[in-house]
C-alpha cells in the first residue's frame, strides 16, 4: 500500500513540474519597478572653461532614469581648485541634473592643510558648497581640530566647523 501511495504523489508531482515548466503565456510581460542600467567602473571628468573642473571615479554604479540619479559605491571624487581636494566614500549618490554628490560614511575630504573625516558629505559642484551636520575631525601636521557640522565655500577657501568646536595644537 505504501509503494503505492508514494507512486501516485510521484507521478503527481511529476506532472506538476512538466505543468510548470510547460506552461507559457504570450501575454505575460514583466516589467521592472525601476528603469535602471549598471556599470563597473565609472569614470566621468568635467570640465569647466576650458580645464577639468572635477573628476569621479567609482567602482560600481547605478543609473536611474527615473530621477537622473546615479548610485555609486566606492567613489573618489578630484576637485581641481586650488587647493586640490579628494574626497573619498563608501557609497553616495549623484544628483545628475543638479550637480550635486551626497557621499556616505565613512567620508574623507583631504586637502594640503589637512585630512577632514566625517558620516556624511554634501557638495554642489555649480556653487562650490560642502556641507555636512555629522561629527567633523580635521587632522593637520600640527593640529586636530573637531566638531559637530561643516559649511565649506571651496572657490573662497572658506571652511567653517559649526558647533561644538575643539581645537588642539601641537607644537
Amino acid at each position: 500500500m505504501k509503494g503505492k501511495l508514494l507512486l501516485f504523489f510521484s507521478v503527481i508531482l511529476a506532472l506538476g513540474i512538466l505543468l510548470i515548466n510547460g506552461y507559457k503565456d504570450e501575454n505575460i510581460s514583466i516589467r521592472p519597478l525601476y528603469k535602471t542600467s549598471t556599470m563597473r567602473g565609472l569614470h566621468i571628468t568635467r570640465t569647466e572653461e576650458g580645464s577639468v573642473g572635477w573628476e569621479l571615479m567609482a567602482e560600481d554604479a547605478v543609473f536611474s532614469r527615473e530621477d537622473d540619479k546615479v548610485v555609486i559605491a566606492s567613489l573618489e571624487l578630484r576637485i581641481f581648485n586650488e587647493p586640490k581636494i579628494y574626497l573619498t566614500g563608501s557609497s553616495g549618490i549623484y544628483d545628475v541634473e543638479r550637480e550635486i554628490f551626497v557621499f556616505d560614511r565613512p567620508v574623507e575630504m583631504s586637502t594640503s592643510y589637512g585630512k577632514f573625516t566625517t558620516d556624511s558629505l554634501t557638495w554642489s559642484s555649480k556653487s562650490g558648497l560642502v556641507k555636512t551636520d555629522d561629527i567633523v575631525k580635521f587632522k593637520g601636521k600640527n593640529f586636530l581640530i573637531e566638531g559637530k557640522g561643516l559649511s565649506a565655500k571651496i572657490k573662497e577657501k572658506k571652511i567653517k566647523i559649526l558647533d561644538n568646536v575643539k581645537g588642539t595644537f601641537y607644537l
